[in-house]
Parts: C-alpha cells; sequence; structure tokens
C-alpha cells in the first residue's frame, strides 16, 4: 500500500469503535461501545458473527491460541470466548471498575488486566481465578505490555509507566515524564518501549534506567494509539 487510497469501508457496529485485532490474513475482529465484538471477512467487508455478552462498552479484545479470544469491558468482566461458535467460555470477576486493558502471559495460560479502579490483576486463564493483584498506580490503569513472562509494564492516568515483577508482586520502577494520562505503550526491543499520551507526546524510554531517550511532538490533540513496525 503506496497510495494511501481508502480500499474498504466496514460499517456495522452502531456506535464507537474502539479497537480491531487480526484474526487472520481475511479475518478481523472488532469492539465497540455498542457492547458487541464483531467478526469480519476483508474480502468481503461482511459481518461474519456477533459476539454478546457484554452489559458495558468494550474496551479491547485479544486473541488467544487454540481459536479463542478475549476482550474486557466497562462492565468489569473479562470474558473468554469460541472463536468458531461465538459462545462466550468463562467470564472473570474481581475488578471493581471499568477493565481497559488486557494481554497475555505464559503461551496463554495467564491474562493481565488493567482497570480503572487502579490495579493490575492476573488471571488464570483456564479456571477464571485472579491469581494477583498489582498495586501502586494512583489512577486507572489504560495500558499494559508484557516485557517476559515475570514482567509487565503499564501506563495510567497518573501520567506514570511502572515496570513490575510478577514473581515478586512488587513495582521495580516508576518512568516520569509524561504530563497527561498515557494511553498506549510499544515494545521497540528488548530495552526500549515508546508511549504516547494525552499530553500530545510519544516518549521513547530506556527500561534498564528509566531515562526518556526521545520525544516525538507533532500532533495537536491527545495521541490514544500507536504502533511499531
Amino acid at each position: 500500500m503506496t497510495s494511501g487510497d481508502c480500499l474498504k469501508t466496514i460499517s456495522g457496529h452502531s456506535s464507537a469503535v474502539d479497537f480491531i485485532e487480526i484474526l487472520s490474513d481475511d479475518q478481523i475482529a472488532s469492539c465497540s461501545l455498542d457492547k458487541t465484538i464483531r467478526i469480519w471477512s476483508l474480502e468481503t467487508g461482511s459481518c461474519l458473527k456477533v459476539f454478546e455478552g457484554h452489559s458495558g462498552y468494550v474496551w479491547r479484545i485479544k486473541l488467544l491460541s487454540n481459536d479463542k479470544l478475549i476482550s474486557c469491558s466497562s462492565d468489569q468482566t473479562i470474558m473468554l470466548w469460541d472463536l468458531l461458535t461465538g459462545e462466550c467460555l468463562k467470564t472473570f470477576f474481581g475488578h471493581i471498575n471499568s477493565v481497559l486493558c488486557i494481554d497475555t502471559l505464559t503461551n496463554d495460560t495467564r491474562i493481565a488486566s488493567g482497570s480503572t479502579d487502579k490495579t493490575i490483576k492476573i488471571w488464570d486463564t483456564a479456571t477464571g481465578e485472579c491469581l494477583q493483584t498489582l498495586e501502586s498506580h494512583t489512577r486507572g490503569v489504560w495500558c499494559i505490555q508484557i516485557l517476559s513472562n515475570d514482567k509487565i509494564i503499564s501506563g495510567s492516568f497518573d501520567n506514570t509507566l511502572k515496570i513490575w515483577s510478577l514473581s515478586g508482586n512488587v513495582c521495580l520502577s516508576t518512568l516520569t515524564g509524561h504530563s497527561g494520562g498515557i494511553r498506549s505503550i510499544k515494545i521497540l526491543s528488548n530495552d526500549q518501549v515508546a508511549s504516547c499520551s494525552k499530553d500530545c507526546t510519544i516518549k521513547v524510554w530506556n527500561l534498564v534506567s528509566g531515562e526518556c531517550l526521545q520525544t516525538i511532538q507533532a500532533h495537536t490533540e491527545s495521541i490514544y494509539f500507536m504502533e511499531a513496525f
């Protein structure tokens, strides 16, 4: 794609689309403020399935192995779905406010989630049990990324990023520099991540030293998401 032309417009949700996940070369999944998840054919633009079960906004979705999908919602839950049937296989309860982000660890056997209740929770995918709760942020956790099976990094409305040890159940370091809530984190290399924020900037960080290596500023409004190539 070099022209920048719009090749196809896919419509069907009745409210804002918050996130998309690539399922295969021909299929994507989307989640929306209309409380649904939809599976789409990229070739035809048609909606193949609609997953209904959440009673609030669906903020994020994540593809798992074995044709499974997880979602998180403002209804304070995480749901595990069968992609082939659209059936909700399990609902994870434990957060006391909107669940904003999810990721998976250890070959999808554990799930990490962040919430406006200021916590990060680690879950057993098979049982739905909450294995641990990480607390240090002073406002909601908007984004998380897995650094290893023992380390994760989180971004929060409190304007900070935090690196956590799961085995120690502790915050190892706090990265400060943004003046607005952090909306997205992307891993660039083994020792560098990028973050974007409501302060209209993208920052590149050294994970070992916690130093901000670069600040990129061009947008004039909040940056909600970014992708690393």
